[in-house]
């Protein structure tokens, strides 16, 4: 179904034998806005749907804390649906390699993806918590714990 509207909004080149090759998504969406907006309505309308069922169900089960990664939060205006938002913060440089070593991408196309993101400034200034995780990952999993303590007393 979600390949026969990836075809139907122009991805054909991104699909090969029924597999879908992200870059290829990534490198035709960041460079035709049109493309971009149509997958963009119709992944945001899936997630919405998943994520409403995903709170509804720990609301139901009394679960103290809902931790929910969502990483356009702002980009999506969806940060006034939470009480506390923790934001991650990395410095463009780190963001980049990490980028071009783990998932093989160019720097021009990390340079596209990065232009549609909302700067650091700006999530630091709608977040209730800031984790630089410009370190270790060791690190960076122990700051957020420190603050799920924090939250869950």
């Amino acid at each position: 179904k979600f390949i026969k509207f990836l075809l139907s909004i122009g991805l054909e080149e991104a699909i090969k034998r029924k597999k879908i090759d992200k870059k290829k998504v990534a490198k035709i969406i960041f460079s035709n806005e049109e493309v971009k907006k149509k997958l963009e309505k119709e992944i945001h309308k899936e997630i919405k749907k998943r994520r409403r069922a995903f709170i509804s169900f720990h609301k139901k089960n009394k679960t103290k804390i809902i931790f929910i990664d969502i990483p356009l939060l702002f980009e999506n205006n969806l940060d006034y649906i939470f009480d506390e938002i923790i934001c991650v913060i990395c410095v463009k440089q780190k963001r980049e390699k990490r980028a071009m070593k783990n998932k093989k991408i160019s720097k021009k196309l990390f340079n596209q993806i990065n232009s549609f993101q909302t700067s650091n400034k700006v999530r630091r200034q709608r977040s209730d918590h800031l984790v630089f995780n410009n370190k270790l990952k060791k690190d960076f999993y122990k700051k957020i714990e420190s603050i799920l303590e924090v939250l869950n007393q």
